[in-house]
C-alpha cells in the first residue's frame, strides 16, 4: 500500500459531503484510472445493501484494510430481484448511506445485475466479498462469471471474516417485508474464532443440486437447448405510450376530474415486445410486421429493439402505426382510459401481395414461425393461409381486445402447433362462457390440431393439453403484488412456445412460461423484455426457499450436467484449477461468448440507420476502391491496443492492398504534439496537415470516449474526408455517432472489443482485395 500522504492528497477530504462521494460510474472507473497510474491500490465492494447494518460497516472496514481506496458499486433499484416490495431503500439513497462511511472513498451506481461487467470497468486491485460466500454453493451462476472477471483483470479475490447480517431478514422480523426468495438463513451468525482480515479465496465447484429442486444446471440446460433454434416473428406493431396523472379535482364547468400529467414514456409493444423476449432466448430471430406510411416511429421503434433482431417493416400507406395511449393514476398506477389511434380494415392488396411475397421466401428458413394476431389490420386471410403454408411449426396467439372482441379467434386458424390462449379468449372461441375449461381446451386443440394447447389461467397459473388429450395444471409462480398485468401473456408466450417448438416437455415449457409471466407483471408495460439472466435468478432463487416449487415430473429424475453448464473450478489459491476435457473449460467459454459478440456487432450509416455487417463491410471497402483510383490515402488512429491495430492496418493496407496508408504513431510527432500544444490534439493536428478532401479517417477507440480520437475525428470531417469509426463499451458512446459508416462491438471487455475491431479491418480490407482488387486475402 501507499504512504498515507499519497492515499490522503487523492481521497476526498475527511469532511466532505457524501453525495460528494457518490460518482457516476464512468466518472468512478475515470478515478479509478487515475488512481491506479498514481500506483494505489483498489479494494472494490459490491451489493445491494438495502438495510445498512453493523455487518456492511464491518465488511467495507475489513475491506479498506486491503488497500489504498475503497470504492463500493451498489446494485440498481431494477435488478433487485427480492420480491416485489424491494428494495426497500431507492438505489440513490443506498449510495448517500454508503457514501457517509468514513472507510468508503467512492460509491456508484451500477448499471448491470452482477459486479461482473462492473470489475471489467473498475479493474480494482482486490474484489472483495463476504466470508458467507466464501464456501456458498453457486446456486444462481452469479458468483463464477465474477471470479473469472476478477481474474481476466488481474485482480484478487479476498473475504472478509466479520459478523453476518441478512438486511432481508432484518427487514421480514422489524418492518414486514416479505421475500419468498430470500436465502433461509439467521438473523446473524458470529464468526467462530478470530481469522484474517482477508484471505485468499476458496470457492468450491457447485455441488449437485438435488433431484426435488431447480438447480442452475437444470434451468440454463433448458435455455441452451432452445438458444439455436431460428425464429420467425410476425404480427402486429403496437407503440404503448403511457401518460402518468394526477388529479387535480372536479372541473369547474363539468362533471369531469381534471388530472395535471406528471410524465410519458413510450415502449415497442405488441409483436416487437415479444421478438426482444425471444431475443434473450434465440440467437437467430426475424421480425415480419407492418407500421403506418403517416406516422411510422420506425426510428423509434427499431432503436428499441434487441440489436440481434432482423426485423422487416412494411408500410401501409392508409394509416399510422398502431398507437394505445393509456392514462395512468400516477399514485394508485391505475389506468384511468385508454385513446387508441388503430387502422380501418386489412391491408391494401399490394401490401398484403408484399408480404405474402416475403413469407413465402424466408419462412422454410426458420424452425418456429410465432404469430400474435392482436386483431388490428396486419393478418388477413391470405396472409394467414400463407402462415399456415409455410411455416414448418407454427404457433399462434390470437388475441381478444377492445377492438377486435368477438371477431378474433383462434378458430380462424386450421392449423396450429402451438397455441396460448388467455382464459376469457378460449372460452370465446368456444362459445362455451361457463364449460368446463379442460374440456374447452381439449376441444380447441383438436380443432386447431395442436400438439401443446396452453390456456393462461392468471393467478391459477395455467392449463396445458398435448395431441393425445392429456391435460396438466402448472401452477402459478407470481408474486402477491402486481406492478402491470400488461404483456404478461406475451411473456409466457415468448418463452413457453420456444420450449415447445424445442423439444422440451410440456411441464417445463410452461414452467418456463409462468415464471416469464410471473417477473412481466413487475415491469410497467413493456419497458424492457424479460432477460434470460433474471429469469434464471428467479426460478433458481424460488427453489432455494422452504416450500419452493419442485422440478417438473419430466426433468425430476437425475440426469448428467449438459455440456457447458458447470461451474469453472477455482483453487484455493484462486487460480482456475485444471480444466475437465470438455467443454466446460475455460477456453471453450471464452470463444462461445466470443462468438456471440461477434453476431452482435451493430453497423449504423451517418443517418443512424442500422445496416448489417455485411452490408457495411462491403460498403466500406467500395469507398477504399473509390480511394484507391483517385490516388486518395487511408489514415488510422488509435490508443493502446488500438494504436498498434492502427499500425498493423497501415502497413497490411499499403503492402498488402496497395492502398497509400498511414498512421500517426509516430513517437516524435505524439510527443512534440502533446507537449507543444495539448495531447487531446496529437491526431488533429496532424490530420489537418496530411489530410486532403476524400482521404478515409479509420478510427479505432475501444471506448468510443477518447478525446484525442473525437478530435481527430472532427479534424477530419473539416477536411472533408470519409469517416469510418471502431467503438465499443457503451452503446451511446460519441465516436459511433460521427461516422459515415460506425462499427459498434456492444461489449466492456478490452479484450474482446479490441479482437473484433482487429477483425474487422482484417475483414473490410480482404473483402476490399476479392473484390477490388483483383487478388486473393
Amino acid at each position: 500500500m501507499s504512504s498515507p500522504s499519497v492515499v490522503a492528497q487523492l481521497k476526498p477530504a475527511a469532511t466532505a459531503a457524501p453525495a460528494e462521494r457518490v460518482l457516476d460510474l464512468d466518472a468512478l472507473a475515470a478515478k479509478c484510472t487515475e488512481l491506479r497510474n498514481r500506483g494505489l491500490t483498489i479494494a472494490h465492494c459490491h451489493g445491494c445493501f438495502d438495510l445498512m447494518h453493523p455487518g456492511h460497516m464491518k465488511h467495507f472496514e475489513a475491506a479498506k484494510r486491503c488497500a489504498d481506496v475503497l470504492v463500493v458499486t451498489v446494485t440498481p433499484d431494477r435488478y433487485v430481484q427480492k420480491g416485489s416490495n424491494r428494495p426497500a431503500f431507492a438505489e440513490d439513497l443506498r449510495a448517500y448511506a454508503i457514501a457517509s462511511l468514513a472507510c468508503v472513498d467512492f460509491v456508484a451506481i451500477n448499471r448491470w445485475p452482477t459486479a461482473e461487467e462492473t470489475i471489467r470497468l473498475l479493474r480494482p486491485s482486490y474484489f472483495v466479498k463476504g466470508q458467507e460466500f466464501e464456501t456458498l454453493e453457486d446456486s444462481t451462476g452469479k458468483l463464477q462469471p465474477e471470479v473469472d472477471a476478477v481474474r481476466e483483470v488481474g485482480a484478487q479475490l479476498r473475504f472478509t471474516r466479520e459478523v453476518v447480517f441478512s438486511s432481508t431478514a432484518l427487514l421480514g422480523a422489524h418492518f414486514g417485508f416479505e421475500d419468498r426468495r430470500a436465502e433461509d438463513r439467521p438473523l446473524s451468525a458470529e464468526v467462530a474464532a478470530p481469522v484474517p482480515a482477508a484471505t485468499t479465496p476458496a470457492i468450491a465447484p457447485a455441488a449437485a443440486a438435488p433431484a426435488d429442486v431447480l438447480a442452475i444446471n437444470d434451468v440454463v440446460g433448458y435455455l441452451d437447448a432452445i438458444a439455436g433454434l431460428r425464429v420467425c416473428i410476425v404480427g402486429d406493431t403496437i407503440i404503448d405510450e403511457y401518460h402518468h396523472c394526477e388529479p387535480l379535482g372536479m372541473a369547474s364547468k363539468s362533471s369531469v376530474v381534471a388530472h395535471r400529467q406528471h410524465a410519458a414514456e413510450a415502449h415497442a409493444g405488441g409483436i416487437l415486445a415479444i421478438a426482444n423476449h425471444v431475443a434473450e432466448l434465440c440467437e437467430t430471430v426475424h421480425l415480419v410486421s407492418v407500421l403506418g406510411a403517416q406516422d411510422s416511429r420506425e426510428r423509434f421503434l427499431r432503436g428499441h429493439l434487441n440489436p440481434r433482431i432482423d426485423a422487416r417493416f412494411f408500410h401501409r400507406p392508409d394509416a399510422s402505426s398502431v398507437i394505445k395511449r393509456r392514462y395512468v393514476s400516477r399514485k394508485h398506477r391505475q389506468k384511468l382510459f385508454e385513446i387508441n389511434s388503430l387502422p380501418e380494415g386489412f391491408l391494401s392488396g399490394d401490401i398484403e401481395d408484399e408480404v405474402i411475397g416475403h413469407l413465402r421466401a424466408v419462412l422454410p428458413g426458420y424452425d418456429l414461425v410465432l404469430v400474435a394476431d392482436y386483431g388490428h389490420g396486419f393478418l388477413s386471410e391470405r396472409i394467414v393461409d400463407a402462415l399456415q403454408q409455410g411455416a414448418c411449426r407454427l404457433a399462434i396467439n390470437a388475441q381478444t381486445n377492445s377492438a377486435n372482441a368477438g371477431f378474433n379467434l383462434i378458430t380462424r386458424y386450421a392449423r396450429a402447433d402451438i397455441v396460448c390462449l388467455d382464459e376469457h379468449e378460449a372460452r370465446l372461441a368456444s362459445a362455451s362462457r361457463d364449460g368446463d375449461i379442460d374440456d374447452i381446451a381439449r376441444g380447441l386443440a383438436r380443432a386447431v390440431k395442436a400438439d401443446a394447447f396452453i390456456v393462461t389461467l392468471g393467478s391459477r397459473g395455467c392449463l396445458a393439453v398435448d395431441r393425445a388429450g392429456s391435460a396438466l395444471a402448472a401452477e402459478p409462480l407470481h408474486d402477491t403484488a402486481l406492478v402491470d398485468a400488461i404483456g404478461a401473456g406475451d411473456a409466457f408466450l415468448s418463452y413457453c412456445a420456444p420450449a415447445v417448438a424445442a423439444g422440451l416437455p410440456l411441464d417445463v415449457a410452461t414452467m418456463l412460461g409462468n415464471a416469464a409471466g410471473a417477473l412481466a407483471i413487475q415491469i410497467v408495460g413493456n419497458r424492457r423484455p424479460v432477460r434470460r439472466q433474471e429469469l434464471i435468478d428467479f426460478l433458481c432463487g424460488t427453489a432455494m426457499t422452504a416450500g419452493a416449487a419442485p422440478l417438473p415430473a419430466s426433468a425430476a429424475a437425475p440426469r448428467p450436467t449438459p455440456p457447458g453448464l458447470s461451474a469453472l473450478p477455482v483453487a484455493r489459491d484462486g487460480s482456475l484449477a485444471p480444466a475437465p476435457d470438455d467443454s466446460t473449460a475455460y477456453p471453450d467459454v471464452y470463444y462461445r461468448d466470443f462468438i456471440d459478440r461477434t453476431r452482435r456487432v451493430v453497423v449504423t450509416d451517418a443517418a443512424g440507420e442500422r445496416m448489417d455487417v455485411t452490408a457495411g463491410v462491403l460498403d466500406t471497402s467500395a469507398a477504399i476502391d473509390a480511394l484507391r483510383r483517385a490516388g486518395g490515402k487511408i489514415m488510422f488512429i488509435g490508443n493502446g491496443a488500438s494504436a498498434a491495430i492502427a499500425s498493423h492496418m497501415a502497413a497490411d493496407y499499403a503492402k498488402n492492398g496497395g492502398v497509400r496508408a498511414i498512421a500517426f504513431n509516430d513517437p516524435a510527432l505524439l510527443t512534440a504534439v502533446s507537449n507543444d500544444i495539448r495531447y487531446e490534439q496529437v491526431f488533429a493536428e496532424p490530420i489537418r496537415l496530411f489530410a486532403d478532401p476524400g482521404d478515409i479517417l479509420l478510427a479505432i477507440s475501444s471506448s468510443g470516449q477518447s478525446p484525442n480520437i473525437l478530435a481527430g475525428s472532427h479534424a477530419a470531417r473539416e477536411r472533408g474526408c470519409r469517416l469510418i469509426t471502431l467503438s465499443g463499451f457503451r452503446d451511446d458512446n460519441p465516436l459511433r455517432t460521427l461516422g459515415d459508416t460506425n462499427f459498434y462491438v456492444p461489449c466492456l471487455s478490452y479484450g474482446v472489443t479490441e479482437v473484433l475491431h482487429h477483425s474487422l479491418c482484417h475483414c473490410i480490407l480482404d473483402t476490399f482485395m476479392t473484390n477490388h482488387n483483383g487478388s486473393q486475402p
